[in-house]
Order: C-alpha cells, then structure tokens, then sequence
C-alpha cells in the first residue's frame, strides 16, 4: 500500500509538471509567434512609407531605432535581412515599376500575377501563398515617410502618385517558428525528466508520516488479533465445559455464536492484514472453473432449500481458466454466504455462468428486501462498510473486500449493480 501511495504522488506530481510544462511552452510558443509575426506587419508598413527603400540616416552609430514601431525595432537591420518585392501601380490601376532588388525568389511576371491578385481583394493587408502583403494610395501618403526630422527625399514619378504593394516574404517564419517549437520541446524534456529524480527523493519525505502510521495500524491489528485468539479460545473452552455439566441452554448458544462470529473477524482481519503488508501472492493454473463453482456452492444448497429460496444453478459446461481454484472457491463462498445472508425468506438467488470470446464470466444474483437494497452499490468492497439498515444480519463489512482483493490477486474483476429494485447482481469476469 506504501508503495501504490508512493507511486500515486510520483504520478501526480509529474502530471502537475507536465500540465506546467506544456501550458509555459504553448504560451512561449504563441507569444513567439504573435511578436515575430507583428514585427513583420510592422515591417512592411515601414517599407510601404519608405518606398521600398533602406534610408541612411547621418549621426551616431548609423544604427537608429523607429520610435514608431517600438523601442527594440531596427528598421534597417530588418529591411536588410527580410526578403521583400516592391511594386508601383499608377491611378489606373497598371503597374508601372516594379522593384525586386531585395528579392531572388520572384520572377517579375510572378510578382506582377500577385500583384493583380491583390487588386481583387478588398483588404488593403493580408497574406497570399507565403508573403504578407500591404497597399496603399501613395497620395494620401506624407512624402517624408514616418520620419518627419529627417531630409526629404527624391521620389519619381512613379513614387508619388498611384498605389504602391509591398510583398514581403513570410516562408521562413514558419520554418523559424517549428525550430523554436522543437527546442523548447526538448527543452521541456530535459527539464521533466530531471524533475523525476527529485520528486521520487520529495515523495518518500511526504508520505513518511503516512506510512508509519499505515504501519502502526497493521501492527496493532496483527498484535490485537493473536491477543484475542487465546481469550476467545477460553471462553470457546469454557461454553463446552459448561454445557458438558449443565446441558445446553439459551445463554451457552448465544455465547459460542458470538465467539464464533468474533473468531470470524478476526481471522479475516488478519487476512486482510497480511494482504496488505506482503500483497496476496497466488500460484495461477489452468482449472475447470465450472467444476469449481459446483464445489464453492454445495455447502449452500441445503441452507438456502431450508429457507425455502429459489434457486436457479447454472455452472455451464466445462470452462477452463487461469488462476488459483482454491482461492476462488473461496470467493464464491463469500458471494453465496453474502447472498443467502440478504436473501429473505421464499426469495430468489441467481448463479449462473456464461462464456463469450474473451471472458468467462460469473453472475450471482439475489432478491433483497427493498430496505436492504445499497444505494450505491461499489461500496459494498470497502472495508467495514455496511449501511445501518443492514446492520441486523450480522456482517463486519469486510468479506466483499476480501473476495475483491482475491479478485484482483487472479487478474479478474469483481463488481456489483442494482439489477432492478429488488435485485443485485455481482459479476466475477476473468
């Protein structure tokens, strides 16, 4: 049990650096995107105000920063390493000059077929195939460009009336973009698998007070269990002694059925324990498993004929599976004793078992009475649990996770479901 609570925080804590790791690469990849691809905006409406063009400005280190755009925009290093084509349309809609000095990947007659693509768009920016494209009307344009301070210009003809498009090449973006991914990608799986180390060193510390106390319990279980099998022994003793000289009577029943019922508990208390503290380690062969449900059942078939129940027995033919026969014989026998425990009087119990291409499957069904019947029926497997109105038959609440846990110990399932109002069914499937 230490081990799984062990293994619980390993996978809980490493899922909770997972969901870290994913949502801080996701936004640093986004934000990655969203800046690179704002700049490139930003660059081609530079480029549509400076006609194309790579200004030299006089003063400093030759290296100014456009104010306009953002603090960390340098203009010129950026026109100097992007790749972009410049056309100049006049007012009748012809393309009149066309620039593609900064571009060795488009042919004039391509451009000049992207150019009058765009002319059928109505948006003024936008993207078509790899290159980001923007127009505008050169008269509505200040002849400056976006630098006020500095020395006009000399702009031809064609630079200052008409409409001018600028096509700036995006295909390396998407290039630049999956190698950041891949990057922050493996280094996200560096860093998750160095994290595994020191959340496994981080889980022993935090379940340390867990486990002692999980180991304190079994302790005292065991301990209190051998203490009260000399005691319960004496007083077993004792009712035999006096029922020997005084015949038997009302009180001497009551006393051996209580000693045996506190016996019962504590054996299966102690089953339990050792389950827990080694894990239930089962020889697994093949056997009739059909055979076997004949023999978990016949101790049953004289109590449940007495209380006058119907039973419908059906084991099938032979079926043949793998685990441990007598384990399971002895889950049968809690399921059956649990059944004609909580079956009334002239009521109905179900056994039967079918094959289909993969499972071998047991049902055993039983009529409850309808203040019996769980309203929820997968706590009947935890230990100790039994709602207050079934109190009156006498069980401990722990036999259902005894038999879950042979279950489990036979790389099978057990479990329970309401089957109609007055119904429950467990269904064994290995």
């Amino acid at each position: 049990m230490v081990r799984k609570l062990q293994n619980k925080f390993i996978l809980t804590a490493m899922l909770a650096v997972t969901i870290l790791l994913t949502v801080l690469i996701a936004g640093i990849n986004i934000l990655n995107y969203l800046v690179t691809e704002n700049s490139r905006r930003q660059l081609l409406q530079m480029l549509c105000r400076d006609r194309g063009r790579i200004m030299q400005e006089d003063g400093g280190d030759g290296m100014e920063t456009e104010k306009h755009f953002g603090e960390f925009f340098d203009r010129r290093t950026m026109q100097r390493s992007s790749s972009y084509a410049v056309i100049y349309l006049d007012e009748g809609g012809n393309i009149s000059r066309t620039d593609l000095s900064h571009i060795f990947e488009l042919e004039e007659e391509e451009a000049s077929a992207l150019a009058m693509q765009v002319l059928e768009m109505e948006e003024e920016e936008g993207k078509i195939g790899s290159y980001l494209y923007r127009r505008e009307d050169l008269s509505l344009m200040r002849e400056q460009g976006p630098f006020p301070d500095r020395e006009k210009p000399d702009l031809s003809m064609a630079e200052s009336s008409g409409t001018i498009l600028v096509l700036l090449d995006v295909s390396d973006l998407a290039d630049s973009t999956m190698s950041f991914l891949l990057i922050s990608v493996l280094i996200a799986a560096v860093c998750w698998a160095v994290m595994i180390l020191p959340v496994r060193l981080l889980s022993r510390y935090m379940i340390r007070p867990v486990a002692e106390n999980i180991q304190r319990q079994k302790e005292f279980v065991t301990n209190a269990g051998h203490e009260i099998k000399t005691p319960l022994a004496i007083i077993q003793a004792n009712t035999d002694a006096l029922e020997l000289f005084q015949g038997e009577s009302k009180w001497t029943r009551n006393i051996r059925a209580q000693t045996v019922r506190l016996s019962g508990l504590m054996q299966n208390l102690l089953t339990l324990s050792r389950m827990d503290e080694t894990g239930l380690q089962l020889v697994l062969e093949p056997f009739d498993l059909s055979q076997a449900l004949r023999e978990a059942w016949r101790p049953f078939a004289d109590p449940a004929e007495n209380r006058k129940l119907e039973v419908e027995f059906d084991p099938g033919e032979e079926a043949v599976a793998t685990g441990s026969r007598d384990s399971l014989i002895q889950l049968f026998s809690i399921l059956f004793d649990n059944a004609l425990k909580y079956t009334p009087e002239g009521g109905r119990v179900a056994i039967r078992l079918e094959k289909d291409s993969r499972y071998i499957v047991v049902r055993q069904s039983n009529t409850c009475l309808p203040d019996q019947m769980p309203e929820d029926p997968s706590r009947l497997f935890e230990r100790f649990y039994r709602e207050d109105r079934s109190r009156k038959k006498g069980g401990y609440g722990i036999g259902l996770s005894a038999a879950l846990a042979i279950a489990r110990a036979n790389h099978a399932e057990l479990s329970a479901r309401n089957a109609g109002e007055d119904i429950i069914e467990f269904t064994f499937r290995i």
